[in-house]
């Protein structure tokens, strides 16, 4: 019981402690690449058959200090964008999804917001209320975006119910 105690007590120190940012953040290293195109491929799942195994883009649009826009190509489908912006209460993600002719489809506007205030190398977006409203199946989501320790790859991953959903793998060094 006291070896438990202690685990616990010095786990509650360590969420009291600052965290420092080990080189760049995930909103920073995406600024910089404003205008470029990465491809990818999914990492998880391991099935074959699966909707997203196929090969993979993004496009980094930086809109203003505070936007950054990502389409997201899976196979021949540009519908995806991530939208991630800066405000008040933290880096916010949200999932813009549209046909072919531009118009929202009808599950649009999905996401989180990072709310640590830590601009880290990693961000993790707990659906949001509005997510939670519009698609009650998603509201144990979490959405991470996740920089490698070199910053030459980015992950992108989704939870549910606290098990793993998907990861995609970005390589940023090309």
């Amino acid at each position: 019981m006291f070896h438990r105690n202690l685990k616990l007590i010095v786990f509650l120190l360590c969420l009291a402690l600052p965290v420092v940012a080990d080189g760049p953040s995930v909103f920073d290293s995406l600024a910089e690449l404003d205008g470029k195109s990465f491809s990818g491929r999914m990492v998880y799942p391991d099935d074959p058959n699966h909707s997203m195994n196929q090969p993979m883009t993004i496009t980094v649009k930086v809109i203003s200090q505070d936007e950054i826009r990502v389409p997201f190509q899976v196979g021949e489908d540009r519908s995806r964008t991530w939208i991630l912006r800066r405000g008040s209460e933290g880096i916010s993600l949200k999932h813009d999804h549209r046909h072919a002719d531009g118009t929202p489809d009808e599950l649009t506007n999905y996401g989180g917001v990072d709310s640590a205030q830590v601009l880290g190398r990693q961000l993790v977006f707990p659906a949001d209320d509005e997510t939670k409203a519009m698609l009650p199946e998603a509201s144990t989501n979490v959405w991470s975006f996740r920089l490698s320790p070199d910053g030459k790859q980015l992950f992108y991953y989704l939870e549910r119910h606290k098990e793993s959903r998907f990861e995609a793998q970005f390589d940023l060094s090309r």
